[in-house]
């Protein structure tokens, strides 16, 4: 996987290559969209709020060294 500011992705799996960009998207989730034609359709969900994840994603960056998201945890996690 190869990243690049702001939000581009390349992943390569196999002899295959898949271009595309990390968004989060109007309900909170880290969703991969793919460029173009290709193997893949999207978004695909990277992580989705739930139940099981209690956290909502605001933004995402990425850069050749990795990602950074911004979001909020559902404080209810804390409480045990």
């Amino acid at each position: 996987m190869t990243l690049a500011a702001p939000n581009k992705v390349l992943v390569t799996i196999g002899t295959q290559t898949v271009s595309g960009t990390l968004d989060v998207d109007d309900a909170g989730g880290l969703v991969f969209v793919p460029s173009g034609s290709g193997p893949l359709a999207g978004p695909i969900d990277l992580v989705r709020p739930g139940p099981d994840v209690p956290l909502r994603l605001e933004s995402v960056t990425v850069g050749p060294t990795g990602a950074t998201l911004k979001g909020a945890v559902d404080p209810a996690i804390f409480r045990g």
